[in-house]
């Protein structure tokens, strides 16, 4: 099967609501190498961590209020 030229994604763009989250319908399919894979994806699905992940809430040993990703 041909690997697609463009393929969907949705981006995290930064914390905060779902307004931080872009669907693209063209995202540019990633070049892999020889040794790698690409897969195709009919469905995923999140959980609370990922949310929470977004909005920020993870902070760090040092300082609690943190915000540990991005």
């Amino acid at each position: 099967m041909p690997i697609p030229k463009t393929m969907k994604a949705m981006l995290l763009t930064g914390h905060g609501g779902p307004e931080k989250l872009v669907f693209e319908n063209n995202w540019p399919t990633p070049d892999i190498d020889a040794d790698e894979v690409l897969v195709r994806v009919g469905a995923c699905g999140i959980n609370n961590t990922d949310i929470w992940v977004r909005e920020g809430v993870y902070g760090v040993s040092d300082d609690p209020d943190a915000v540990a990703s991005f």
